[in-house]
């Protein structure tokens, strides 16, 4: 038999947290949402930043950084308690949220489950420091699959063609000098 807690009808305040992204200036364009190329032939042309750019939306300036992560607090009313007998975990739903808490983070008082959300907060928002922390030592900036590695051989592949095409022009006009070759505006 498995003892609870709580029973149903009580009031109780569970911990749990909430996690929302933080945004910050693009590190690429730096807010710009451009970035601002000069071809071989000297002319400058703007391309839509891809480091920011989501999309149909295009690029924003802005990128998702980090997540925050703050402590939450719900008061409630036990309506259902689940009691799992293969590792003894008790669950309640609480009827003004509708969700259902692990026993270890439903309380009798409000301070106590203020404690355990800023804590449990804590410990997540440490947990995914040290996750980003190894995440980037693992991974290059702009690894070879990235969108940006893509953008670079890319505008290199088009330097190079656009090289070719006024080296074909150059060759075209010393073996026909009377041909005339219009200028592109």
């Amino acid at each position: 038999m498995i003892l609870t807690k709580f029973d149903i009808g009580q009031r109780v305040w569970a911990a749990s947290t909430s996690g929302s992204p933080t945004r910050m200036v693009c590190p690429d364009c730096l807010g710009e949402r451009v970035w601002a190329c000069t071809l071989p032939n000297g002319e400058h042309i703007n391309i839509e930043c891809p480091t920011c750019n989501y999309g149909f939306d295009g690029s924003r300036g802005t990128v998702e950084g980090d997540y925050s992560y703050s402590a939450d607090v719900h008061e409630g009313i036990v309506s259902k308690i689940a009691a799992n007998t293969f590792d003894e975990e008790v669950n309640y739903t609480i009827l003004e949220s509708g969700r259902y808490f692990n026993e270890s983070v439903v309380f009798s008082s409000e301070a106590e489950a203020r404690a355990c959300a800023a804590s449990l907060a804590s410990e997540i928002a440490d947990r995914v420091r040290i996750q980003n922390i190894e995440h980037r030592a693992r991974k290059r900036k702009d690894h070879p699959g990235s969108r940006v590695s893509y953008l670079r051989r890319e505008v290199t592949n088009k330097r190079k063609e656009i090289e070719r095409t006024l080296e074909h022009i150059s060759n075209l006009q010393q073996q026909h000098p009377r041909m005339k070759i219009a200028e592109a505006k």
